[in-house]
């Protein structure tokens, strides 16, 4: 129907010269604005689609994609708990990335010489088919552009075989990280964590 109102206003003005629909015989141009509006809502269409598009966005409650995560994963919230610029921090964004397998990411905060001692392809083909536990980051000792992050690997034991994980950890393993300052900030630089996963991948 919008259609056939709009074809019909386009015959008309094709129809009618602009000159004699004014009265007058001024020989400037002038010019037609076709608006289209929504049935519904009496406002131009496009806006009618922009309001619909923002209301659907706006009732999408990101806490509701958090819930759906396993409990392993490291959230934004963990990451802003700490400090920006310390080690603590810098180990969370670096875990984040290798639990949502982002290659880039990980590279961009790994230390060099934990790089060429893995191997870049090594590196980004653990990223992509491994993954990583929870981790609750738990202090940092600091000497010069080094720093020994200890956290906690956590484990979510199901309370029995196909029951889905807990959302608490039943269980820890302590663990420490070497960090190394690089490049605008602090790296992962903990070969001895990585050189046994590679191995394992490539077996």
């Amino acid at each position: 129907m919008r259609r056939l109102r709009v074809s019909a206003l386009l015959l008309a003005l094709t129809v009618i010269p602009l000159g004699c629909a004014s009265g007058d015989d001024d020989t400037s141009t002038g010019t037609v604005e076709v608006v289209v509006t929504d049935r519904a809502t009496g406002e131009p269409a496009a806006q009618a689609e922009a309001d619909r598009a923002s209301r659907i966005k706006t009732q999408i409650d990101s806490s509701d994609v958090v819930r759906l995560f396993p409990p392993t994963i490291v959230l934004d919230g963990d990451i802003s708990e700490h400090r920006k610029g310390t080690p603590e921090r810098a180990l969370l964004e670096w875990w984040q990335a290798f639990q949502f397998h982002d290659v880039k990411t990980v590279k961009a905060l790994t230390s060099r010489a934990t790089l060429k001692a893995i191997g870049p392809h090594s590196l980004a083909d653990l990223v992509r088919h491994t993954g990583l536990p929870g981790i609750a980051v738990l202090d940092a000792t600091r000497d010069a552009d080094t720093a020994i992050v200890q956290a906690g690997l956590l484990n979510f034991q199901p309370p029995k075989p196909g029951a889905p994980p807990p959302r608490e950890p039943t269980g820890s393993q302590p663990a420490s990280f070497k960090m190394a300052m690089g490049r605008g900030g602090w790296l992962f630089d903990d070969t001895e964590f990585l050189a046994p996963k590679v191995s394992n991948l490539e077996k």
